[in-house]
């Protein structure tokens, strides 16, 4: 499908139930045929197909009648489509002529010599191969088995009991439907513009139809000219591209319900894409665009697809990209099963995820995920479980989190999770979810809010356990720290701060721990139930509100020379002064 869908003949071109007196006695939908059981027509209504044969129709191709010129210029052929004679560069009028499968003899039997033939408007080739009725009628209709092995002769026969001007494909027609084909797609293969169809890996044949009762249609590599619009979210569910797809000017249209993308496939960053989700398997690449649907990233372990599940590997190209709707990684298959690999890195462009992050079902394989040395934005939730995640420079790779997010983290088993940084600078909520173990949410380092601006998100910590490799930073203003009780938090070092506007309150309904190794501080804060455990706790323009242990408060701590080119970030190794206050200036 391409820029020949509005033009003519391309545009006239429709499915009929065709009478036996050869009368249109429907149209079909223009977007479906119909379905394993009903014929759907263009105004809305529908038959069993069942009723369809009873009645006697043939469901056959509408073909306007139409101009054409074949013409050798030099070395290079010429061809042409057209619904009246035009002149051109190359072609002059008197090289245009009907084509012959325009001249018919309708009023007598295909194989009668007297019969003259006269120009019709209109030829109707079958939609699907013959099959022969109780009635020893050639029929054209889906679900059948083709009528084989039968000579010509008896084939003729076969049309003939349908009636005057029935008659088998013969060549004139099959020679326009060559004409149309070689004038559209430039190229006489239809398996490499279009479609393989139904032959590799099938051995046995199957009824007429069956791509009316699949949803799926597989192609090679799919091009697509002119600003035109290709497929259709009702009859085709599925569109599967295993090479790439190419877009011509670039505004050009994709229409799917799903869109498969296997190994080594591509897509345009231009045009659009109006399909319900994206599929990618293998080593396909995710292109950099913004996409405004779910995005997929599976890589099962059977032959469904053409591409092996170990080492397989999706990477996004480099542009920015921008899933406004769920992001998903799937792998599937046996326990102990290859690692499957994602590489994420974008070659220094954003990857913005504003729909949720997940990965599903990785229950029943090792996953590993490769995120960019720099900074990614999470507009929404995250959700991941059995993976490990890791970055070529784990120091510069950081998750933003924006607005309203929850975290889980679903593990199966015990295995090790390596997280990046983490931080948040808006006044959103962050509510932590971990329903199985491990036992805490684990990053390289947290930072949430900032002590500099207002910036103090929600932390509904709903009594879980969060975990940072290096540093973590918490600015709190009023109530914004929830359910802390019952919470297990360490770190290397870990700061509580109010932000730049009021006091911040962590104050657990029930005790909660704070582990350091390192420094652990708070400051400007009110503090309840929390346990300092390894470390000692330094509290200062901070209300003691009963149940703490280890902590003292309004104590003169270390001083903490935080160190960061930007405000909000802190260094993972605070540098530590020690000070002494004496009388050298005679006070009382």
């Amino acid at each position: 499908m391409s820029e020949f869908n509005g033009a003519f003949p391309w545009g006239g071109m429709k499915r009929v139930a065709l009478t036996p007196e050869g009368e249109v006695y429907k149209y079909h939908n223009h977007e479906i045929t119909g379905d394993n059981t009903n014929a759907f027509f263009e105004d809305d209504t529908t038959m069993t197909w069942i009723d369809y044969e009873n009645a006697g129709y043939n469901c056959m191709v509408q073909i306007p009648k139409f101009y054409f010129c074949k013409k050798k210029i030099d070395d290079d052929w010429v061809f042409g489509v057209a619904n009246a004679p035009s002149e051109t560069d190359k072609i002059s009028e008197s090289d245009w002529r009907i084509h012959p499968a325009f001249f018919r003899c309708r009023d007598k039997l295909c194989d009668d010599q007297t019969g003259v033939a006269i120009e019709v408007d209109y030829r109707y080739a079958p939609a699907f191969l013959g099959w022969k009725d109780i009635s020893n009628k050639l029929r054209s209709l889906p679900n059948k088995s083709p009528t084989v092995s039968i000579t010509i002769g008896t084939a003729r026969n076969y049309a003939k009991a349908n009636g005057n001007g029935w008659g088998t494909l013969e060549y004139n027609l099959y020679y326009a439907i060559q004409i149309l084909l070689l004038t559209e797609y430039g190229h006489g293969d239809s398996q490499t513009m279009i479609g393989r169809g139904y032959v590799d890996g099938n051995a046995s044949r199957i009824n007429t139809g069956a791509t009316l009762q699949s949803t799926q249609l597989t192609v090679g590599t799919l091009r697509i000219k002119n600003n035109s619009t290709f497929g259709s979210s009702l009859a085709s569910n599925i569109l599967d591209v295993k090479n790439q797809i190419l877009f011509e000017i670039g505004s050009e249209t994709i229409r799917t319900m799903k869109l498969y993308i296997e190994a080594g496939a591509t897509i345009p960053n231009t045009g659009t894409l109006s399909v319900a989700s994206i599929t990618y398997f293998g080593s396909s690449k995710i292109t950099a665009r913004t996409y405004n649907c779910q995005v997929n990233v599976k890589a099962p372990n059977n032959g469904t697809y053409s591409y092996a599940a170990s080492s397989s590997a999706v990477f996004v190209s480099a542009g920015d990209c921008i899933f406004n709707q769920a992001f998903t990684i799937c792998a599937e298959g046996s326990p102990n099963d290859s690692i499957l690999t994602v590489d994420m890195n974008s070659n220094g462009n954003d990857i913005q995820f504003k729909g949720g992050f997940y990965t599903s079902d990785c229950e029943r394989q090792f996953l590993h995920l490769i995120f960019p040395s720099f900074l990614s934005l999470f507009y929404g939730d995250i959700k991941v479980g059995h993976v490990i995640i890791s970055t070529s420079n784990t120091d510069n790779c950081t998750w933003r989190l924006v607005g309203n997010n929850t975290i889980s983290m679903d593990q199966y088993d015990t295995r090790i999770i390596t997280m990046p940084h983490i931080d948040k600078f808006d006044t959103g909520t962050l509510t932590l979810n971990n329903s199985n173990p491990p036992d805490y949410l684990t990053f390289e380092s947290i930072t949430l809010g900032s002590i500099f601006n207002s910036w103090a998100p929600s932390v509904n910590f709903n009594n879980h356990n969060l975990y940072s490799k290096g540093s973590m930073t918490i600015a709190a203003e009023g109530t914004t720290i929830q359910n802390i009780g019952g919470s297990n938090l360490s770190a290397a070092n870990m700061y509580f701060y109010k932000d730049a506007v009021s006091n911040g309150s962590f104050v657990g309904a029930s005790p909660w721990s704070a582990y350091s190794i390192g420094v652990l501080q708070a400051d400007g804060v009110s503090l309840a139930n929390s346990i300092a455990t390894s470390s000692t706790g330094y509290a200062i323009r901070s209300a003691d509100l009963g149940g703490n242990v280890n902590w003292f408060f309004d104590t003169i701590p270390p001083i903490i020379l935080e160190t960061s080119a930007n405000p909000g970030h802190y260094s993972q190794q605070p540098i530590s002064a020690y000070y002494t206050i004496t009388d050298e200036g005679g006070f009382d």
